[in-house]
């Protein structure tokens, strides 16, 4: 099964941080925090054995259709997608998107997931997921999950 853990794009003036971020926000400089997280993510699922992608969009400087574009070539059954306050106009313009042009299941995890994880999921139904607090292992129970096209009920941490 094939995953993509992402830091979707932020995009606009300057860049977004909101990966290892207290505080997420937009700065002037490309100084950039690695997305440890992430990667602890896509070190987990690796694990298990799942294909993985890490996508920092930040970083590459990916518009919302160019990312969707990159996605749509890995074609993933889940989408792993860092969501903040500051950015969460566009990463639901990206998950919007990304539902628009795959099947994949969309997971949002982050600060805003955690604490908007019931209206995400009843207002917006390209959101399948949230992951409320620490994600690296309720993304490995949901994509094993996914895998053996098993029901999500009974993995902690999460709403759908």
């Amino acid at each position: 099964m094939k995953i993509a853990i992402t830091n979707p794009p932020w995009p606009g003036e300057g860049y977004g941080t909101r990966s290892n971020i207290r505080w997420p926000h937009r700065r002037g400089d490309k100084v950039l925090t690695f997305p440890i997280y992430l990667a602890y993510a896509v070190a987990v699922l690796k694990k298990v054995g799942f294909k993985v992608w890490g996508i920092d969009a930040v970083d590459k400087e990916y518009s919302i259709s160019s990312f969707v574009k990159e996605i749509a070539k890995i074609n993933p059954e889940v989408i792993l997608m860092e969501v903040s306050t500051p950015s969460i106009d566009y990463d639901l313009e990206t998950a919007k998107k990304l539902r628009e042009n795959l099947k994949s299941l969309i997971v949002f995890c982050g600060p805003h997931a955690s604490y908007f994880h019931k209206d995400l999921i009843e207002k917006y139904p390209y959101v399948d997921v949230c992951i409320r607090g620490e994600f690296e292992h309720a993304i490995r129970d949901v994509c094993i999950a996914v895998n053996k096209k098993k029901d999500l009920t009974g993995i902690a941490g999460i709403t759908y």
